[in-house]
């Protein structure tokens, strides 16, 4: 089943402290940089990887696993 979600966008988080994420990598498109795959696969039963938005830089913004249902696209 395709995801319905795609890499950068921008959603809310049923579950989490800020107004905002990002889609970071889904279960058909990893992140991946010029040196090769960013970060672990998703964990099993997980569709997504997030980022809490504003990302502030110095700061660690780790990647949140979440499931489809849990999100909603921001228009």
């Amino acid at each position: 089943m395709a995801t319905m979600y795609h890499l950068e966008d921008r959603v809310s988080y049923l579950f989490g402290d800020a107004p905002a994420y990002k889609v970071v990598a889904t279960k058909e498109q990893p992140r991946v940089r010029d040196s090769g795959l960013y970060g672990a696969e998703l964990p099993d039963g997980f569709d997504y990887l997030l980022i809490k938005l504003p990302i502030v830089e110095g700061v660690k913004n780790p990647f949140i696993p979440v499931r489809e249902a849990h999100i909603e696209l921001i228009k």
